[in-house]
Formats: C-alpha cells, structure tokens, sequence
C-alpha cells in the first residue's frame, strides 16, 4: 500500500523559487528602468515644476512690461532704466517673495555659471539687475539635468545646467523677454519678445 506524500517537491521548490525571481526581476524593470513608473514620475514631477517657473517668469515679465507701458504712456520723460531696482522688486512680489533671492550681479553671475548652485541656495529663483535687464534664475534640484555625454567638446553639454534662465530687458521704455533656456551661452544670446 502506497503512502499519501503530502509535501513540495525539491524541483517544485526550485521551479517556484525561478519563477518568483523571474516575477521580480520583472516588476523592478517596470518600477526603475529607462520607462519605469518611477523614472516617469520623476520626469512628470520635474516637467511640472518647470512650468512652473516658466509661469512665473512670464508673469513677472507681463506686469513690468504692462507697469513700464503705463509710466510710458502717461510720463512723457519716463526712464523705465532708472527704475530697474523698482521693477526688481515688482518681479520678486510676483514670483512669490518666499522663492526669491535678489543678490548683486556678480554673485548672481557667479551662480548663473555654476552647474551645482542648487546645492548651495535656499531660494528657488535668483534675481540680479543689471545696467538694461533684470536676470532671473531658477534654480531646482528637481530640475537637475544628467549630462548625456561626458565630453567637453559636445554639443550635448550645452543644455546641463540645473537651472533656467531667463531676463527682462529695457530698452527705450520697451521691454523684451527672453524666454527661459537652460545654457549658459543660449541666455545671453538669445533673445524673444513676448507672444
């Protein structure tokens, strides 16, 4: 007479253990690789917070630019120039004075050329007036880029700031802006109006 065998095989041991690592090996390409949940919301999450910032800069442009308009308008001998620190702090109210930093030109120079200033500023947005512009930084470790290529000399290094940059420039009471960029040597060469 044959005895029940009531138990896990050694195989159906070893079948079962495969098959759960074959499982978990799955779910964790799905949570963290390159089109992971996680990786997607990270991207999500730093998608959003640059909008965002490029909410705010606008904004803050579209009231100096409306502000300077008015003066313009009704004040034949109006010098918007001479009013930078004024518009300054319009620009600062605007973002949100809790995330604004204004600081001199060159120590707003200084962070505009350091990759790693997010690290080193409690502030989100760096404000500094210069002779004709107001430049505005934002500054995120949310938004940190990773370089795609180490090499110096690609172009791909262009675009590896942690930051935006963006500027509000006067001009003969006509007030520019450039939209937010992300290098370096694009901020102070490209420039847009307003749409």
């Amino acid at each position: 007479m044959k005895k029940n065998q009531n138990g896990v095989t050694l195989i159906a041991l070893a079948v079962t253990i495969i098959v759960m690592l074959i499982l978990a090996g799955a779910t964790m390409s799905m949570l963290t690789g390159n089109s992971g949940i996680m990786t997607n919301a990270k991207k999500s999450s730093a998608a959003s917070e640059e909008a965002d910032a490029y909410e705010k800069m606008a904004q803050a442009f579209s009231t100096v630019q409306l502000s300077v308009e008015s003066e313009a308008a009704l004040n034949g001998g109006y010098n918007a120039q001479d009013k930078i620190t004024d518009y300054v702090e319009m620009a600062k109210k605007e973002i949100g004075a809790s995330q604004v930093e204004v600081v001199t030109k060159e120590v707003g120079e200084g962070i505009a050329q350091n990759e790693k200033s997010y690290e080193t500023h409690n502030k989100k947005f760096i404000i500094w007036p210069d002779a004709d512009r107001i430049n505005i930084i934002y500054c995120s470790k949310t938004f940190a880029l990773k370089p795609v290529d180490k090499a110096k000399d690609s172009a791909s290094t262009k675009n590896q700031y942690p930051m935006l940059k963006a500027a509000i420039i006067f001009d003969d009471n006509i007030v520019t802006y450039m939209k937010p960029v992300t290098s370096v040597t694009d901020s102070y060469t490209s420039r847009s109006t307003s749409d």
